[in-house]
């Protein structure tokens, strides 16, 4: 992880691909985010509500549901 830019809040993985599932299965997506590494349990992460990964999270919060995810580093570059 890296921190890029010296006023950065700390460490961010660089071009991670992000796999989530719709809470009531209707789609999946991978994407890329912006995640900002807190501490060696906590993270965060910048997705817009309205589409993709952060589509899901808007729908499995309302629910009052977690959204599980999976972060893939290295993956094929094209």
């Amino acid at each position: 992880m890296l921190t890029s830019w010296h006023s950065d809040g700390g460490a961010f993985v660089t071009l991670p691909l992000v796999y989530t599932e719709h809470p009531d299965g209707h789609g999946h997506n991978l994407g890329m985010y912006r995640i900002h590494r807190y501490d060696d349990t906590t993270t965060g992460i910048h997705w817009q509500i309205h589409k993709g990964g952060g589509y899901h999270y808007c729908a499995a919060e309302q629910q009052n549901q977690p959204l599980p995810m999976t972060l893939y580093i290295g993956g094929p570059p094209a």
